[in-house]
């Protein structure tokens, strides 16, 4: 849910032109600390506090491109990755 969050205000803000950083992933990340601090963020929610799971999220990807990133994840893992959609 916080995610959710996080990545509905990024979008809104990208909507309405008043983004706090230069580009949407950024802009997720800074929305998911409470104090809106990037730096904060990642500690809390870094890939150093987690060793067995990763997320990704799409936004206004071509099918064909969602695909091809995909498979390359799979690649990296080497497991099925499961779709949340």
């Amino acid at each position: 849910m916080h995610l959710n969050i996080a990545i509905s205000r990024a979008i809104i803000n990208k909507r309405d032109g008043k983004m706090k950083t230069g580009n949407l992933g950024n802009e997720i990340v800074y929305f998911m600390h409470p104090q809106h601090s990037i730096q904060l963020s990642l500690q809390k929610f870094g890939v150093k506090n987690c060793t067995e799971a990763c997320f990704a999220i799409y936004i206004d990807f071509p099918p064909g491109q969602v695909d091809v990133v995909t498979a390359d994840m799979r690649r990296f893992t080497h497991s099925m990755l499961p779709d949340l959609n």
